[in-house]
């Protein structure tokens, strides 16, 4: 079975990226369901997998205990867009603090790639990496 949820979890993923919405002829069930969001969230990418799931194709899954679940892990993606928000202002704030001394620093990877999604703040990164001339480095500390 879980062949099958990282196959949804990656065509998810790909329609997310494509802008379309996720494939409507896969069904899974209620076990698949809360495999699929285990698996999203292990990987931190629960907000990313919402935006391409219909809120009705969902919906399909309605027993009470899958409509607590299913806020549970709403919840946790709201929060994680939160958090990537505020690590991105923190980001900035840094970014405009090293300009303001003088300093060229060269953002790398994670916030640039970000652009390259739907919604920026929904790809997560735990850390963001700057590039500093090794002729500045010293004026860091």
């Amino acid at each position: 079975m879980l062949k099958q949820i990282y196959r949804l979890v990656l065509s998810t993923l790909r329609h997310v990226l494509s802008g379309t919405v996720a494939d409507e002829t896969v069904k899974p069930d209620a076990e698949q369901w809360k495999a699929f969001f285990h698996v999203c969230c292990s990987h931190s990418i629960l907000a990313l997998a919402a935006d391409a799931l219909p809120p009705e194709r969902i919906a399909q899954w309605t027993a009470p205990p899958a409509e607590r679940l299913l806020a549970a892990y709403a919840d946790r993606a709201r929060a994680e867009i939160l958090s990537q928000a505020n690590r991105t202002g923190e980001l900035c704030l840094l970014y405009r603090y090293l300009r303001s001394k003088g300093l060229h620093p060269l953002v790398m990877k994670g916030i640039v790639c970000r652009a390259l999604y739907p919604d920026p703040e929904h790809r997560p990164s735990t850390d963001e990496d700057l590039l500093v001339k090794p002729a500045e480095f010293q004026q860091l500390h």
